[in-house]
């Protein structure tokens, strides 16, 4: 089982959003590419007053035969859970702002500490509705086009902000469609070795007015990892206390 939930970190980008900032704030050429990003991303300007974000969907690897559910709920500005059926359990992962901690069945509660708390809380900001770039990325910049299955895409390396101890990471945009098909990533595991993981996104469909990915397949550590999206709702109560650290499971 600890193949397939190292996976959950990159697969977690089902729901990434390299877009929303209309002020210049990197470049005026960067900032034009966001604002043309996030108009095709969200015509209808849905994300402006969504405060939670969730996402139902079947997570499997290449070493499990049954998909799992997994269910990501968000809450604006930096709160998530990851909730994941295994055969063995619930797995749990979730952030409350500041505070990051996960559940394995048969091995407990653990408070998450390091580059694995760091990288957690930079996971529940990106993927946050209305999300502020700026607070995320020291810089972004546009490196030319690369070309990434039959698609001329636009290259940016976005470079995370010192406290989240992260290394950069590449974002593909297709020219044609100005939505994400392509992010590269260094994950860091709880044991602390990092992969270098590849994560494409197919099939965006509309949900409520905003373009979402509905297949989304990860490669690191010579394994795959593919995540089916459901269902997508905005803007669903939740209550604070479902992001807090449990005394007990």
């Amino acid at each position: 089982m600890r193949r397939g939930v190292m996976f959950i970190a990159p697969v977690i980008a089902a729901a990434i959003a390299l877009c929303g900032c209309q002020s210049v704030m990197f470049s005026p050429e960067v900032d034009g590419l966001l604002a043309k990003m996030k108009r095709a991303k969200d015509p209808k300007g849905t994300l402006a007053n969504a405060t939670t974000k969730t996402i139902v969907g079947t997570f499997r690897t290449s070493t499990k035969d049954r998909p799992m559910k997994m269910t990501l709920r968000f809450k604006k500005p930096d709160k998530m859970r990851v909730d994941v059926d295994t055969p063995s359990g619930k797995f749990i992962k979730a952030c409350d702002g500041k505070v990051a901690w996960s559940f394995f069945p048969k091995k407990g509660l653990k408070n998450l500490k390091g580059h694995v708390l760091r990288e957690t809380r930079l996971q529940a900001l990106l993927l946050s509705p209305g999300v502020d770039l700026s607070k995320i990325f020291e810089s972004i910049k546009l490196k030319g086009a690369a070309k990434v299955a039959d698609k001329m895409c636009y290259k940016f390396v976005c470079t995370p902000k010192k406290e989240f101890g992260s290394e950069p990471m590449t974002f593909y945009v297709d020219k044609d469609t100005m939505l994400i098909v392509e992010r590269d990533e260094k994950i860091y595991t709880a044991s602390g070795k990092v992969l270098n993981a590849k994560t494409f996104f197919n099939d965006y469909e509309p949900a409520d007015g905003v373009m979402m990915p509905r297949n989304i397949i990860t490669y690191a550590n010579g394994d795959v990892a593919e995540f089916n999206v459901e269902s997508i709702k905005w803007d669903a109560d939740m209550d604070d206390s479902i992001f807090d650290l449990p005394t007990k499971m």
